[in-house]
């Protein structure tokens, strides 16, 4: 019989994920600005939701998430996003995405039945026009960069 190795590891901790989603958040006046980095997935979807509940805690109903440096979306990604929004409408917030540029993930979060609900704009200049700065208005209040977030 050969020998079986168990291998214990927290919940919700996936070691395939690692390093698939970093998360960079900064708050400008009353706005999050949520940046992501690398693969928005079934493997970071935990990752993505406690980079969301962190900021949550601010008790900020005006996101942006920033997805110009995804290089990957699948459908649980486009689903979280979708979700976000919804929740969002439901506490009369506002939500805006950047698109991100790598143009196979740009082109899949493109599609015009996720446009039509989720709302993306093509940069950061757009969005704060979007959610109400003039230019050059904004100013950064707080700013912390989690690193690599483990889905």
């Amino acid at each position: 019989m050969p020998n079986k190795t168990i291998i214990k590891r927290k919940p919700n901790q996936n070691p395939i994920a690692s390093d698939r989603l970093k998360t960079q958040y900064e708050r400008l006046e009353d706005v999050v600005v949520i940046r992501f980095q690398g693969e928005l997935d079934l493997y970071s979807a935990f990752g993505f939701s406690r980079a969301l509940d962190k900021v949550r805690d601010l008790q900020v109903t005006r996101f942006l998430f920033d997805l110009s440096e995804l290089t990957y979306v699948d459908s649980s990604g486009m689903g979280l996003l979708v979700r976000t929004n919804q929740e969002m409408k439901e506490q009369k917030g506002q939500f805006l995405c950047i698109l991100p540029s790598n143009v196979a993930v740009k082109r899949i979060l493109s599609q015009h039945w996720l446009r039509m609900i989720v709302p993306f704009v093509e940069n950061h200049d757009e969005a704060l026009v979007k959610l109400g700065f003039a230019e050059g208005e904004a100013q950064e209040a707080d700013s912390a960069e989690d690193g690599v977030e483990e889905s």
